[in-house]
């Protein structure tokens, strides 16, 4: 390993280790510290909410990031097709016990996947946008359901909230390809 690395590591534990809270950002992912994920924990109101929606989870809950709002690449690399064609290949295996927990920055995706899959696709009822605080709470919350799930499937990559979502409990990752 890389002296700089190692050593920015070793800061990056010192500081989750001795700051109660913690407040990163990044345009992208600054360091690879799977530990320090770990130390990201909700306060008690969100952590109430994760908890209250997850007891509506199936038994096989596969996560969904379709990320549409200012992201010019994600868009186009989004189209709803992938993943209507990996839910269907889903439900051909596992149609009793299969779920969709699908996290999306745009309330039209939401309701599309609600509307043509009902009692798969679950979605976070919350306010869209990140120009609220409301609105960055709903998004910790989605953030955390995402990652409780037992895959997440994106697409192409290009966004760091799945990746985020990744780290905290090293859920899977499965990347769409076009």
């Amino acid at each position: 390993m890389d002296q700089d690395v190692k050593k920015g590591i070793d800061h990056l534990k010192k500081v989750c280790k001795n700051k109660e809270k913690i407040l990163v950002i990044t345009g992208n992912q600054c360091i690879d510290y799977q530990e320090g994920f770990h130390s990201f924990v909700p306060v008690q109101q969100i952590a109430t909410k994760i908890e209250v929606f997850k007891g509506s989870f199936k038994d096989h809950m596969i996560g969904m990031h379709i990320r549409k709002g200012d992201h010019i690449k994600a868009i186009r690399n989004s189209p709803k097709y992938l993943f209507e064609n990996k839910i269907e290949e889903y439900l051909a295996t596992n149609p009793e016990s299969f779920g969709v927990f699908l996290a999306t920055d745009d309330p039209g995706t939401a309701k599309f996947f609600e509307k043509k899959y009902p009692e798969v696709v679950f979605t976070y009822q919350k306010v869209f946008g990140r120009d609220s605080r409301e609105g960055m709470i709903d998004a910790v919350v989605e953030l955390f359901l995402l990652a409780e799930t037992k895959k997440i499937t994106v697409p192409t990559g290009w966004s760091s909230y799945s990746g985020v979502a990744n780290r905290i409990y090293g859920t899977e990752l499965e990347i769409l390809h076009l």
